[in-house]
């Protein structure tokens, strides 16, 4: 019998020696990990125990004997692994130092050295300055629920568990128009400004999954948000939205105003030149908030490819911390089902 795996061994000579090796066979279909695409895991028998590697999405999933529990993800590492006790010459956005002088864990951002864990560096010269991060999830449909959100629309989003519309798992949050929302006011929001567990501020990177179901309809996240809004006292803050709209792209602002008179200041704007929004496609918004107001961003497909990036978008300081948020807009009503859909909004 193997000691890990507790397989059966049957020794020589031994009669119904079959039997053991055919449990050895049973316990194989947990032990061995499963890789195929996100979308196809339904396919495969959630056995307790068994392992699902998502190719794509890099997600893992343990089956519990019903269904396929979202376990974690194997992030994506664009930058170069150091390791050494002195500061790395001309690092590149993104490379990762681990300091064996000061035992900290450091990544390069466009304001300098960030570090994560441990000592850092210390501040000035061409390092930068230290900078304070947090990291863990922010919203996920699957714990969370919307009692820590307001706005004047929070009725109108809603928590699905419609298999064939969630992002992964069993819960997403979705916004979905029908011909019974008639408001001559599209666009929509709901925010948290307390409640959730963490709020990213400057020094965080940060992400979120955003799905567009529908032509002529845009969706997005928002940070920095001031209060959660209301048509005399509308929300105030930072927003990234992909366009799958008459006009497609991918536009930051910095949003003063959002009801009805719009006061929206553009930080980065791509058209539809560089970005053809594909209707329900998964897409990952990333966002990097550095201290000197700059807000690079990369926006990723499904299967971990960049879909589009800005590391250059106008700088803007108004804000260094708030709450977060969900946005909606239409180009035009059309007379079927308009719908977005959003998930697993995290500091990593």
């Amino acid at each position: 019998m193997t000691e890990n795996h507790q397989y059966n061994t049957p020794k020589k000579g031994s009669t119904d020696w079959h039997i053991p090796l055919n449990e050895n066979f049973k316990l194989i279909d947990s032990d061995v990990e499963i890789r195929d695409s996100d979308a196809n895991k339904g396919s495969y028998t959630p056995k307790s125990g068994a392992k699902f590697l998502a190719t794509d999405t890099g997600r893992v999933y343990v089956g519990d004997g019903s269904q396929w529990e979202f376990f974690g993800n194997i992030n994506r590492s664009d930058g170069d692994l150091l390791v050494q006790d002195t500061e790395p010459q001309s690092p590149s956005v993104k490379d990762v130092w681990i300091d064996t002088g000061n035992a900290g864990l450091n990544v390069w951002t466009s304001s300098g050295w960030l570090t994560i864990a441990g000592t850092g560096p210390d501040s000035g010269g061409s390092s930068g300055d230290d900078v304070t991060t947090s990291t863990g999830t922010v919203f996920d449909a699957e714990t969370n629920d919307l009692s820590a959100f307001g706005g004047e629309d929070l009725t109108l989003f809603e928590l699905t568990s419609d298999s064939s519309l969630t992002i992964d798992g069993s819960r997403s949050l979705m916004r979905e128009r029908t011909n019974g929302d008639n408001r001559d006011d599209n666009y929509r929001t709901i925010a948290s400004v307390s409640g959730l567990p963490v709020y990213p501020s400057v020094g965080d990177t940060f992400r979120c999954d955003v799905r567009i179901d529908t032509a002529n309809t845009y969706g997005g996240v928002l940070w920095g948000v001031q209060n959660t809004g209301s048509v005399s006292n509308p929300e105030q803050g930072y927003r990234i939205r992909i366009d799958a709209g008459a006009s497609p792209g991918v536009e930051m602002e910095r949003v003063t105003e959002t009801r009805h008179q719009h006061n929206i200041d553009s930080l980065s704007s791509l058209s539809a030149i560089e970005t053809e929004v594909s209707t329900g496609q998964v897409y990952t918004l990333e966002v990097t908030w550095n201290s000197d107001g700059t807000m690079p961003y990369t926006i990723y497909n499904s299967d971990g490819s960049v879909f589009v990036e800005d590391q250059n978008p106008t700088a803007d300081t108004t804000w260094t911390s708030g709450g977060i948020g969900f946005m909606y807009n239409e180009s035009y009503k059309n007379p079927t089902t308009q719908r977005a859909v959003y998930d697993n909004y995290e500091i990593v």
